[in-house]
């Protein structure tokens, strides 16, 4: 007879042996996905027979100032790096301003690169001189790179020469869509189907040491404002009967007729 601490143990173990299946399932899962997504979103291009405009971009240009000077084909090679390419479905590329708590046209800048980054993206040592540190009090040159690449300081660099670059608002224009791939897309279906069906995601995004939401809904904020909006419909649709027309009922002391009301206004004033 086995020993009723070894049959639980027998059965934690049991457990633990079926978790470990069923995580390295849903692993293999989540890569298939990942691999999926990665060749649709990589498919070969094909050319549209019309093309359509689809919002705006905006981009930066040399001025006509800066494209006479000795150093235009430099500045041109900077811009290849440092261009920030921004896309807006409206002209005035609106951004919320916190301030003024209204959508105001959001300003449009070079790009700030860290060292880690220049280093990375292979910046030629002649294009350093435009770039100077955060603040505008030290210029980039590789010994100076080499002294922060070695102790890890990430420290961020911006183009001195803002004053040489224009703004251009242009249609964004779709010539080309990636090439349908009709199987990949329906075992992509597939895979979410099963994931969302096993609650999937959130183990996978436990597994790899994030934290999982409770609320099912998004954030706290939005299930109550839509908790709000519910109650408030309900409220509507109940004060909407109630005016259709008088109800009465039979009771033993006779008929009562039932006045209606509104209820939703009754809620409101005893809460205020």
């Amino acid at each position: 007879m086995i020993p009723k601490r070894d049959i639980s143990e027998l059965r934690r173990r049991e457990r633990r042996r079926r978790k470990d299946r069923e995580d390295r399932e849903l692993r293999k899962m989540a890569e298939e996905s990942r691999r999926l997504g990665h060749a649709r979103f990589t498919a070969d291009l094909v050319p549209l027979e019309k093309p359509y405009q689809r919002g705006w971009v905006r981009f930066f240009k040399l001025t006509d100032r800066a494209a006479r000077r000795p150093d235009a084909e430099l500045l041109e090679e900077l811009l290849t790096y440092v261009n920030n390419v921004q896309y807006c479905r409206k002209r005035l590329f609106l951004e919320w301003n916190a301030e003024k708590k209204k959508q105001v046209p959001g300003r449009h800048l070079p790009k700030q690169l860290r060292a880690d980054r220049i280093a990375s993206l292979k910046i030629p040592e002649r294009l350093y001189k435009y770039f100077v540190y955060k603040g505008g009090y030290k210029r980039l040159d590789g010994d100076y790179l080499r002294f922060l690449l070695e102790r890890s300081r990430l420290s961020m660099f911006e183009v001195d020469c803002t004053h040489l670059f224009r703004t251009v608002v242009a249609p964004h224009i779709v010539t080309h869509q990636r090439k349908e791939l009709p199987e990949v897309r329906q075992r992509e279906d597939e895979i979410d189907a099963w994931m969302e069906a096993n609650n999937g995601w959130k183990r996978h995004t436990r597994l790899n040491g994030h934290r999982v939401r409770k609320c099912k809904d998004g954030r706290k904020h939005l299930r109550k404002n839509e908790a709000k909006r519910q109650m408030r419909d309900a409220f509507l649709e109940f004060n909407d009967r109630c005016r259709s027309k008088p109800k009465s009922t039979e009771t033993k002391e006779g008929t009562i007729n039932i006045v209606p009301f509104d209820f939703y206004r009754l809620v409101s004033r005893q809460a205020a």
